[in-house]
């Protein structure tokens, strides 16, 4: 009687073990002077609260690497995230930072039939650069002089005069 019960319940642990819809894959683009090192946590994170997940970032255009043109980094990362993208039926996240985002937006443009679930741009300058022109260059103008002076009393008389324009 007892493996008549058993017999039953054993193999609905088992059809619902292998038909249980697993988390899609995350599939991360690093920015600027970056690479797949610096995602380190956030794919612990990921894989901490999903276990099972499978997180990708791509290792392409590292560091300096990543000064390269755009397009030419949008057509190398093309290849790798299709040949990605064909290993899974039901879709995967895009997480993109900083000048990733702007390369994973590209991505989204030219690959036709894409199964991308969801596309999330964090730090990413998609409608523009936020800030003004004339502050940033303030702030160069600043670290420049800073960098090109030898006495330290020079470096805060030109401290405080382009400190004072950049506020």
């Amino acid at each position: 009687m007892k493996s008549s019960v058993l017999h039953p319940l054993l193999l609905f642990l088992l059809l619902s073990y292998f038909t249980s819809e697993a988390y899609k894959p995350v599939i991360i683009v690093h920015g600027l002077f970056d690479g797949p090192k610096q995602f380190k946590t956030l794919t612990g994170f990921i894989q901490k609260a999903h276990p099972g997940t499978e997180v990708t970032a791509l290792d392409m255009f590292d560091d300096l690497f990543s000064l390269r043109p755009l397009w030419t980094q949008v057509k190398s990362f093309r290849s790798a995230l299709e040949s990605r993208l064909n290993r899974t039926k039901d879709g995967a996240h895009l997480i993109c930072f900083s000048q990733g985002g702007v390369i994973c937006r590209a991505l989204l443009s030219v690959i036709q039939n894409h199964n991308i679930h969801s596309f999330i741009a964090l730090s990413s300058p998609l409608a523009g650069q936020y800030g003004g022109l004339k502050s940033g260059l303030s702030k160069v103008r600043f670290t420049v002089c800073l960098v090109g002076l030898s006495h330290p009393e020079e470096a805060i008389r030109y401290r405080s005069y382009y400190w004072s324009q950049l506020l």
